[in-house]
């Protein structure tokens, strides 16, 4: 008989459980996931009547007991057989099954229940539901529960006949963690249970992050570049950081420790890459499959810019400070720095000034070089130069001409000076005037005088 218990653990009235035939029912015991097993003696088996002096049973009824599992919706299965005298039922915490044997030798039996399954499971995912595989015994029926009273299977399948294999599909709550058991019932569900197999699943479906940390921006280089990233993520935690040449992975670094953000650094050699921009992509991916990535341009250069020089001074020159513009190309740098050296001394620092001012120059022959650098590092292998000279003074007379006739009393003489400092100008006058020389009046360069003939 069955007692319901009704709300305050009041009993209700008994009730028929299941009705045997041909069986008297002598123990009964719940197995962990709440079926009923049955011991029972056949009946006519009973004991041997001294009143009459016949005290041997009938052979046929001495081995006559079962055990019995029992079934809402189906006949009951027979677990165990030809028992002698079957009095009691217990189940051991690993599922096995203890049966006592009554009469004068009595024997306590033990049934194996199957071993736990083998449960083969990601501890990370961002898949729900996740494919759960495993093996057990042959044949048996797996239950797949999602609390620890091991009632109601969110899943059930059967293992493979001959090999055990199983695969059951376990829903997931998102991105938090998931606990799940697993039993295998042997005989196909006729049979014992196994203890449950536990497994824990973390759903994460988060992106993790992602940030290049050097070179920041675009890059030039014209061998090996040196990266650095930082992946970090708050959920499964990164596991590893890949780095991608175009969309060729060419280094991977794995993280020690995933629940700690990592910073990744490798060298990217692009000595064999052809010159051209390319796209350098990092990808930080957690331990639950989901992947984020931060790219930027990577422009590989070995080819040296092209250097010219715009503008400078006279070949011949009295200023000691003499002025050059200067100008370069190159197929990949939109901007250049420069330097410089005079007369085959040591060179300036490179600047991104493209106007070069020379000053405190010694009257004589100098010789000005120039070369340009692009941002992959690569400097000018042709020079662009100049020679110049520097002349302590130079005078020139632009009037009157060469050879001009005069008829007038006067002259008006006119020209320009050079000099790299202030001058004073002055015309001799034959022998016999009244002074030797007349004073001129300079001007920016120029100077004027009249003179008397």
């Amino acid at each position: 008989v069955r007692v319901p218990i009704g709300p305050g653990g009041v009993a209700g009235a008994p009730e028929s459980a299941r009705r045997g035939r041909g069986y008297v029912p002598t123990g009964i015991a719940a197995d962990r996931l709440g079926a009923l097993f049955v011991a029972a003696g056949s009946r006519g088996g009973g004991s041997s009547s001294k009143r009459d002096g016949s005290a041997k049973r009938d052979r046929s009824q001495k081995h006559g007991g079962v055990v019995l599992k029992l079934f809402a919706a189906s006949s009951p299965a027979a677990v165990l057989s030809e028992l002698r005298d079957a009095q009691g039922l217990a189940f051991e915490p690993t599922g096995d099954l203890l049966v006592v044997e009554g009469g004068k030798s009595g024997r306590l039996l033990r049934v194996r229940a199957p071993d736990p399954p083998t449960v083969n499971s990601p501890v990370f995912t961002n898949q729900s539901p996740v494919t759960v595989a495993g093996q057990a015994s042959p044949g048996a029926l797996i239950n797949a529960f999602g609390t620890s009273a091991l009632r109601h299977p969110f899943a059930a399948t059967h293992a493979a006949p001959v090999t055990g294999d199983f695969t059951l599909l376990a829903p997931l709550t998102a991105n938090t963690n998931t606990w799940f058991a697993v039993t295998a019932t042997a005989a196909g569900g006729l049979g014992l249970s196994s203890a449950p197999a536990t497994r824990t699943i973390i759903h994460d479906d988060h992106l993790p992050r992602v940030t290049i940390l050097d070179p920041i921006g675009e890059a030039h280089v014209r061998d090996v570049a040196t990266f650095r990233a930082r992946g970090e993520d708050d959920d499964s935690g990164v596991a590893a950081m890949a780095f991608l040449l175009d969309d060729t992975i060419v280094a991977t670094v794995d993280n020690p420790d995933p629940p700690q953000p990592i910073v990744a650094t490798t060298a990217l050699d692009t000595r064999s890459v052809a010159e051209g921009p390319r796209t350098v992509t990092v990808v930080a991916t957690d331990r639950a499959g989901n992947a984020a990535t931060a790219a930027q341009l990577l422009v590989v250069d070995r080819t040296p810019p092209d250097t010219r020089i715009v503008s400078g001074p006279n070949d011949e020159t009295a200023d000691t400070t003499v002025t050059f513009v200067v100008t370069g190309t190159d197929a990949y740098s939109p901007t250049l720095d420069f330097a410089w050296r005079l007369d085959q001394g040591a060179w300036s620092p490179f600047g991104s000034s493209m106007t070069v001012v020379v000053t405190a120059l010694a009257p004589g022959a100098h010789t000005f070089e120039v070369k340009a650098r692009d941002l992959a590092g690569n400097e000018s292998v042709n020079l662009a130069g100049q020679t110049f000279t520097v002349t302590a003074l130079r005078i020139r007379i632009t009037e009157p001409l060469d050879g001009a006739t005069v008829t007038t009393p006067s002259v008006w003489v006119r020209g320009t000076v050079e000099s790299g400092d202030d001058v004073t100008v002055a015309i001799p006058l034959p022998p016999g005037a009244i002074i030797s020389s007349l004073p001129a009046s300079t001007a920016a360069g120029t100077f004027a005088v009249e003179v008397p003939i």
